[in-house]
């Protein structure tokens, strides 16, 4: 009875191993007909059951599902399931697993990382083809971007120095006018004490002309005068004649000290301030 019992147990765990390899085959036909159907999605779904469900952790369904989850545009997923293969023993394994790495930190622009993935992938496979041309590529991008940018710095540097040169420039522009406008303001200073000098000489021509013509009708008035006085004395006139003459000269001495007066009242009044 217990022998029946026994050999009844091992016919149910026989049948039970059976369903789960028979589960097994069938998520890994349903997760590559939807990697030929381009459904990525699926297929990490059907993957991803497989190492989670069945355990399943063969190095070949790990890179499938990495694969699937990079084609689904879902890197981080991926990255982390690829850097699992790169200690891998298979060389096939391993330098798909870096190749793949380097692609994704490629579509990150991470040039640099990818470069040194490219090359990972180069020492575990040196016959992967795909790494190999891959790798050639990121080397002239990074050599181009170096000479960009040591041109951009060359450029900076020229316009620096032409600024430079420009400010210097401007600065020497500044001090050429600064001269000038004192040159011409030192002019101006001279043009204006020329000028004043040139009036003042003007005013003492003036007064000497005025008192020259005042001393000659000064001269002019007295000989006439003496001669009036002379013809009086000598008796040349009649006495009421004498007397008209005296008064006429008495009253062209008193207009006389009149037009000294205002003559003088006149020079001492020049039309300038006093200072």
């Amino acid at each position: 009875m217990k022998i029946t019992l026994l050999i009844i147990a091992l016919l149910l765990n026989i049948g039970g191993d059976l369903d789960k390899t028979s589960q097994k085959n069938h998520l890994r036909n349903q997760a590559r007909e939807a990697l030929v159907a381009e459904d990525y999605s699926k297929a990490a779904l059907y993957y991803q059951k497989l190492v989670d469900d069945y355990q399943v952790s063969d190095p070949q369904t790990r890179l499938n599902l990495a694969n699937a989850y990079f084609k689904s545009e879902e890197p981080e997923k991926a990255r982390s399931q690829y850097a699992m293969l790169t200690s891998n023993t298979s060389a096939q394994i391993k330098a798909s697993a870096h190749h793949q790495l380097g692609a994704i930190a490629f579509q990150e622009q991470n040039l640099e990382e990818a470069l040194l993935a490219f090359k990972h992938a180069l020492k575990a496979n040196p016959y992967h083809e795909k790494a190999a041309y891959n790798y050639e590529l990121v080397k002239k991008m990074l050599e181009q971007q170096e000479d960009q940018e040591d041109d951009q710095d060359d450029q900076e540097n020229e316009e620096e120095q032409q600024d430079e040169e420009s400010d210097k420039d401007n600065e020497g522009e500044q001090d050429d006018e600064g001269d000038a406008e004192d040159e011409e303001g030192e002019d101006s200073e001279e043009g204006e004490s020329d000028e004043e000098e040139q009036d003042g000489e003007g005013d003492e021509q003036q007064d000497g002309e005025e008192q020259e013509d005042q001393s000659e009708q000064d001269d002019e008035r007295d000989q006439q005068m003496q001669d009036r006085k002379q013809r009086f004395e000598e008796g040349d006139m009649t006495e009421e004649k004498a007397e008209m003459l005296l008064e006429s000269m008495k009253n062209q001495e008193i207009q006389y000290m009149q037009q000294r007066k205002r003559t003088t009242e006149e020079d001492n009044y020049s039309g300038r301030p006093d200072w």
